[in-house]
């Protein structure tokens, strides 16, 4: 799943929980994965939807304050594109 992958860093690196960014240490510690856990899912190397969840529910909160629905309906976009590319690729790759 690269492309959600890549959309857990750029949430990482964009979003603002509570003013501050978070750290890879609190993510891990909040959302109970392995720091090699996190570490693969920012490269789309690691599948399982529920560590997904695990960190993007870090996020959530933010994302539906009345403030940031344009942000949300951007994120909820790219995830749904992320979702498309990530099946599309394995699909191909299936097939191979």
């Amino acid at each position: 799943m690269p492309c959600t992958g890549a959309l857990l860093a750029v949430l990482q690196a964009t979003i603002k929980v509570n003013g501050r960014y978070l750290s890879n240490a609190f993510i891990i510690s909040q959302a109970h994965i392995g720091s090699g856990t996190y570490a693969n899912l920012k490269k789309g190397l690691h599948i399982k939807l529920i560590d997904f969840y695990s960190v993007f529910q870090l996020y959530l909160p933010e994302l539906m304050k009345e403030e940031n629905k344009e942000l949300l309906w951007q994120f909820s976009r790219s995830l749904l594109q992320a979702l498309k590319e990530d099946h599309f690729n394995c699909q191909s790759a299936d097939s191979l």
